[in-house]
């Protein structure tokens, strides 16, 4: 699957506020979308999940604890964890990723992390993968791609992919087909046991990637 955020968005009605547009054995994503000053009326979830925050701004309250999110921000939180959304000062767009795995109490009830801090470890000269989430039931990382190095090896792993490109412009290979073009905002999916790369780079690529446990 590839596809861009907005599409998705565009084609979710505003009066679902979540909507998925993955469903595997693995993992779901969707996209959550809440107004200016709404209310979230979210419960805990049975499955641990992983917000990335596209557009606006809010306070989340996770734990007993409130931290501020804006574009960037990268939220792990443990299946059974209250927290909800509040103080939304701008409509807010969040990618959420929930992984369909036994949740692990030894595992942080949450983690907070920022894309810009974890791309600082960028190298103009080669490419680079920053992971920022090790957990019982998912790994998170930044694949950090410069324009010089043009691409990676073919890889395939031995699990399910899930891919959210935040910058860059390139080509996107599954399986030695025909090449899609993908920039930022761009979705890609690629199931366990299938080859892929990326390629044929224009601009700098920073690109999220969760895994989900092996099979």
């Amino acid at each position: 699957m590839d596809t861009t955020l907005d599409a998705l968005a565009s084609a979710q009605p505003a009066s679902q506020a979540y909507r998925a547009f993955l469903q595997q054995s693995s993992m779901e994503a969707g996209i959550y979308q809440l107004a200016a000053g709404a209310t979230d009326s979210q419960e805990s979830h049975q499955r641990d999940e992983l917000y990335v925050i596209l557009s606006g701004s809010a306070t989340l309250e996770v734990d007993g604890t409130e931290q501020a999110v804006t574009p960037g921000s990268i939220v792990f939180v443990r299946a059974g964890v209250q927290h909800r959304f509040t103080a939304i000062a701008s409509a807010l767009r969040v990618l959420v990723v929930f992984v369909n795995a036994p949740t692990n109490p030894a595992d942080p009830a949450w983690q907070l992390n920022a894309r810009d801090d974890i791309a600082a470890s960028a190298d103009p000269g080669r490419n680079v993968w920053s992971p920022f989430l090790r957990t019982s039931t998912m790994t998170a990382g930044l694949y950090l791609l410069p324009a010089s190095v043009g691409g990676d090896h073919p890889q395939t792993h031995a699990t399910d992919e899930l891919n959210l490109m935040f910058a860059g412009r390139a080509e996107f290979v599954v399986d030695a087909g025909t090449p899609v073009a993908i920039g930022p905002g761009s979705v890609m999916s690629v199931n366990a046991g299938h080859q892929h790369a990326f390629a044929t780079l224009t601009a700098d690529v920073v690109d999220l990637i969760i895994w989900p446990p092996a099979g």
